[in-house]
C-alpha cells in the first residue's frame, strides 16, 4: 500500500469519512484482504448478492460510495452500513492496549470527560500532526462523527476492546460516581 497519497480523508459508505485511513493501513497490514462492504451486508442479510452486483454496476457509472448507493437503491439503514463499515475498518486498523500505550495528558485534555464518555473515545497522542484516538469497534461510527467535527481531518483511529477502553476512560476521565453503578447513566453515555 502506498503511504504517499496526499488525500488523507476517505469516504466509506453512507457519507462516513475516515481521516487518516492510509496511515492506519500502514500501521498494520492486514493478513488477508478485508471483506468488502457488499460481502458484509450480505452476511448481515441487508442485501442479496444480486443486489450487491446492481450496486457495483451503479457505482461504476456514478462513482459514488457503495454505502450511499445501497442506502439509496435498497433502503439499507445507515446504522447497518455503519456497523458493516466498522467491521471492515477493524480489519485494517491497528489494535492497541491503551494501558500500555503512551498517552499525552495535553492531548487527553482536548476532550471533556462528558465528550470522552459520550462518544467512547480517548485521544492518546499526536502522531506527527495527527491525533491518534482509540475507541472500540462498537463505538467507532459515533466516535468518528464527533472526532471529525472536533479535530477535523487531522485525526485517525486505532481500536481496542470495550473493557480496555472503559478502563482507560476510567483512568483519564474519572466520573463522579461510576456509570456502571447506574443503568440510566450507562444508557445515556452508550
Amino acid at each position: 500500500m502506498s503511504g504517499t497519497n496526499t488525500n488523507r480523508a476517505n469516504t466509506f459508505g453512507a457519507g462516513v469519512v475516515v481521516a487518516g485511513a492510509e496511515r492506519m493501513v500502514m500501521a498494520r497490514e492486514p493478513q488477508v484482504s478485508p471483506p468488502r462492504i457488499g460481502e458484509l451486508l450480505v452476511k448481515r442479510g441487508a442485501l442479496t448478492e444480486a443486489q450487491v452486483e446492481m450496486v457495483l454496476r451503479a457505482q461504476r457509472s456514478r462513482r459514488e460510495p457503495f454505502g450511499l448507493l445501497a442506502e439509496e437503491m435498497f433502503g439499507v439503514p445507515k446504522e447497518v452500513l455503519e456497523e458493516a463499515w466498522a467491521e471492515q475498518y477493524s480489519y485494517i486498523t491497528a489494535k492497541v492496549d491503551p494501558q500500555v500505550e503512551r498517552i499525552d495528558a495535553l492531548v487527553v485534555r482536548t476532550l471533556s470527560a462528558r465528550q470522552a464518555w459520550q462518544f467512547r473515545m480517548l485521544p492518546m497522542r499526536y502522531d506527527g500532526r495527527e491525533v491518534m484516538i482509540v475507541t472500540s469497534q462498537q463505538h467507532l461510527a459515533k466516535a468518528l462523527r464527533f472526532a471529525y467535527q472536533h479535530f477535523g481531518p487531522s485525526c485517525y483511529f486505532v481500536l481496542t476492546d470495550d473493557d480496555k477502553l472503559r478502563e482507560a476512560l476510567d483512568r483519564h476521565y474519572p466520573m463522579l460516581g461510576d456509570v456502571r453503578d447506574n443503568p440510566l447513566l450507562e444508557q445515556a453515555v452508550a
